[in-house]
């Protein structure tokens, strides 16, 4: 077996150097029954999967930098792999024979003194700023977000969510969330997890700080996520680079809308608590056969309006004749850079929404509505995000200033025939 001096001599000390030796031998003489004698699985988790990963996976025998050992059954340690860039793996194993590995998390090493902890609410400043000097590169462009001082508005949207920020010397250098919700694929009710708004300043950007935050985020769901996925923008040259999940065929679209050219007149009837019933009737009816969406009802509609009402709530959602459409004032101001050029808006952004059938042009009556109400607001700009296929793509895009294409990445498998029945994308969720 590798040498793995500086293990100590516990339960979970002996797995890790089981661990690391199976790494090292890239699993050869390995069996199913060797790996589930030394690592518990849950679904869809398998042995098979370690067993590819022990195969493809970091063969360089490491050296034992640093052990923390919290228990006899949990510990992490540092490795140095003799190329400058370290990396830190928590173990924990069963407290009962055979002490089988129940978890494993391994990240870039960081500097020293580095914290990553739970961002708080008096972090919003800190992080604006931080986005600020992280933009986004999409192709040519450069866009840059500013959310101001209550930069964690959007987790106050989702119904369980978390935000990690790594903060050194007093100054944050990253930022990584997580939100868990349910969605139906294939027919069948899943717990995933959006990985988002990981955010990293250039010049930090080389120092093991996405990996730790990802692996923080993802550890904060272990035991209740049954996959993980995001979206990225296809000119978003280094995201497309970053490993993920499966991407699946069909793509998604973030259509932004021009509001001084289609502002129209007052249209349909802003929505109240006792308008719950017809609103989940429109939207299950309008997303029914749509991967991802998972039908409403009045209760888990009232429990989404009431978990920041002063960003979005009954107020924002206008009722027409067969179609609804709910719309976050966001105030979100946007820079964009190309060519020398530099444009800049305050967009808001389309949330709940639908139709049901013959009644696709209420909800463009709707949106003009909205959009006069926008301009009034101080907004320019409307985001409206939909999955290929979807009941309102095309009549969304067609009416888009811009559209700004993305990959879906989801570990769930993708299901036939998802293209003819359309992706649904919660905008909360993006």
């Amino acid at each position: 077996m590798t040498s793995m001096a500086g293990l100590p001599d516990s339960p979970v000390g002996h797995q890790v150097a089981w661990h690391v030796d199976c790494s090292v031998r890239r699993g050869e003489g390995l069996t199913v029954e060797e790996v589930e004698a030394h690592i518990s699985f849950s679904p869809p988790s398998s042995p098979q999967d370690a067993m590819e990963r022990f195969r493809t996976g970091e063969s360089r025998p490491p050296r034992v930098v640093k052990v923390d050992e919290r228990s006899p059954y949990e510990l992490s340690v540092r490795f140095d792999y003799g190329d400058d860039k370290p990396w830190d793996a928590l173990f924990a194993v069963e407290e009962e024979p055979p002490h089988r590995i129940v978890r494993m998390f391994w990240t870039r090493a960081v500097a020293e003194g580095t914290v990553i902890r739970p961002a708080l609410d008096g972090d919003g400043a800190a992080l604006n700023d931080l986005e600020v000097r992280a933009p986004m590169q999409l192709g040519e462009t450069t866009v840059t977000y500013d959310r101001g001082e209550d930069f964690l508005g959007f987790g106050r949207l989702m119904g369980d969510n978390i935000c990690f920020v790594a903060e050194r010397d007093g100054q944050l250098v990253g930022l990584a969330c997580g939100a868990l919700h349910p969605v139906r694929i294939g027919g069948q009710d899943y717990s995933v997890m959006l990985l988002h708004h990981l955010r990293v300043p250039v010049e930090h950007r080389k120092g093991g700080y996405f990996s730790a935050l990802n692996g923080r985020v993802f550890g904060a769901f272990e035991g209740r996520s049954e996959g993980a996925y995001g979206y990225t923008a296809l000119e978003n040259a280094e995201g497309m680079r970053i490993g993920g999940p499966g991407t699946w065929s069909v793509g998604v679209f973030r259509s932004v809308l021009d509001c001084g050219t289609l502002a129209g007149r007052p249209h349909g009837r802003w929505a109240t608590a006792d308008d719950a019933d017809e609103i989940v009737d429109v939207l299950n009816r309008a997303h029914e056969r749509e991967e991802q969406y998972v039908p409403h009802t009045a209760a888990t509609l009232t429990e989404r309006m009431q978990r920041a009402p002063d960003l979005y709530t009954w107020e924002h959602v206008l009722i027409g004749d067969g179609a609804v459409l709910g719309v976050w004032p966001a105030h979100l101001r946007v820079t964009t850079e190309r060519d020398g050029e530099v444009g800049r808006a305050v967009r808001g952004v389309a949330l709940d929404h639908g139709f049901v059938p013959g009644a696709e042009a209420e909800l463009e009556r709707l949106l003009r509505a909205w959009c006069a109400r926008l301009v009034a607001l101080g907004h320019a700009e409307l985001a409206f995000i939909t999955g290929e296929g979807s009941h309102a793509q095309e009549l969304i895009t067609g009416l888009a200033r811009h559209v700004d294409p993305y990959s879906f990445r989801m570990s769930v498998q993708e299901p036939e025939g998802t293209r003819e029945r359309g992706l649904y994308v919660d905008a909360i969720y993006f």
